[in-house]
């Protein structure tokens, strides 16, 4: 990813992050996990700033991303900056349908588009601060995600192994059940 827009660092030397503040119970939910070692043979955590679309209106807000592992995380300030920083939202990348440029009429724009149940999700409008910084968080992102779906498949249509169907399905009239498997 972009160096203007965004940096390449090891946070605490590859340990988990603590939040000050929160509870044990939290902590174990808003942990970055210790860094993986990338094919090239260097621990690395990509992150930076980008604008995100709200959905509701027309803002864009301001956001730092990190991308951990298969882990898309979002805050609302860097972590390295503000101790007291929190993830607001996590991704994993290998559970996204695709992550791509959009033109958009503005410079810099690009989407993650997550599986969703009925493939109907918009996704999340990001920006960049130029077309070139979002054509490398694209390629990166998508870098981690192919990267990361050889290492530990995932399902990336939203579909599940027949075996691993929730049983409620099953508990439906039998004429009415599907197979979610093709």
């Amino acid at each position: 990813l972009a160096r203007a827009a965004s940096e390449t660092r090891s946070p605490n030397g590859g340990e988990p992050q603590e939040f000050p503040g929160a509870s044990p119970a939290q902590q174990k939910s808003i942990k970055v996990p210790s860094l993986d070692v990338e094919p090239e043979g260097d621990a690395r955590m990509t992150s930076g700033w980008v604008l995100r679309k709200v959905k509701q209106n027309d803002k864009w807000v301001r956001r730092w991303l990190e991308v951990n592992r298969h882990v898309l995380y979002s805050y609302q300030a860097c972590p390295a900056e503000s101790p007291q920083a929190r993830v607001i939202n996590m991704l994993d990348l290998r559970k996204t349908r695709e992550i791509k440029l959009v033109d958009g009429g503005v410079a810099g724009l690009f989407c993650i588009v997550p599986v969703s149940a009925d493939g109907q999700h918009p996704g999340y409008l990001m920006r960049a601060d130029t077309a070139a910084n979002a054509q490398e968080w694209v390629t990166g992102l998508n870098k981690v995600r192919a990267v990361e779906l050889e290492k530990s498949p995932v399902e990336s249509e939203g579909r599940q192994p027949e075996e691993t169907v929730c049983c409620c399905i099953r508990r439906r009239r039998p004429a009415e059940a599907t197979r979610l498997v093709n």
